[in-house]
C-alpha cells in the first residue's frame, strides 16, 4: 500500500521535480537565445531583420474575422515593436540567453520565471504557438510550487 505523502516529504519532492524542470526550462531558453546571439539578423549588422520579419508576420495574422493577432496587439506591433526591431532583437536574443542561464544556476529564478513567461505570453499574442503553451506552463507551476530557489 502507497502511503501518503506527509507534508514536508511533499515539499522535498516538488523542490527536486522543480529543480528538474527548472534546469529543462533553463537550457531551452539557453538554447534558444544562444542561437539568435551571434546571429547578424538578430545581433549583428543585420540586427533588427529577423525580428522584424517576425513582427510582419504577426500582423498578416492580425487580418479577418477570426484573427490570431487581437487588433490591441497589432497596434502595439505597428506603433512599438516594428519602429523599434533593432532594439527589440537585442532584447529578445540577450532576454532569451540570460532568462536561460539564470534557470540554470538557480539566480534570480523567479525573475527569470516572470522574464521567460512575458516573453512566451508576448509570442503567443503574436500569434506563434510552437512551444510557447509548453514553456509558459511550466514557469507557471515553477512559480506556484516555488521553483525559485
Amino acid at each position: 500500500m502507497i502511503e501518503r505523502l506527509s507534508g514536508f516529504a511533499w515539499r522535498r519532492w516538488a523542490q527536486m521535480a522543480g529543480a528538474v524542470v527548472r534546469v529543462w526550462l533553463g537550457w531551452r531558453w539557453f538554447e534558444a537565445g544562444f542561437e539568435k546571439v551571434g546571429n547578424p539578423a538578430w545581433t549583428g549588422s543585420q540586427a533588427g531583420a529577423a525580428v522584424g520579419g517576425f513582427l510582419k508576420g504577426a500582423l498578416a495574422k492580425a487580418a479577418g474575422e477570426h484573427p490570431d493577432v487581437q487588433p490591441f496587439y497589432a497596434q502595439f506591433i505597428e506603433r512599438v515593436a516594428l519602429p523599434n526591431a533593432h532594439v527589440f532583437s537585442y532584447l529578445v536574443a540577450y532576454g532569451e540567453l540570460l532568462t536561460g542561464i539564470a534557470l540554470m544556476l538557480g539566480a534570480f529564478t523567479g525573475v527569470a520565471l516572470v522574464a521567460g513567461a512575458l516573453m512566451n505570453l508576448n509570442y503567443l499574442l503574436a500569434g506563434t504557438v510552437s512551444v510557447n503553451p509548453i514553456w509558459l506552463t511550466a514557469a507557471f507551476v515553477l512559480l506556484w510550487i516555488g521553483g525559485t530557489g
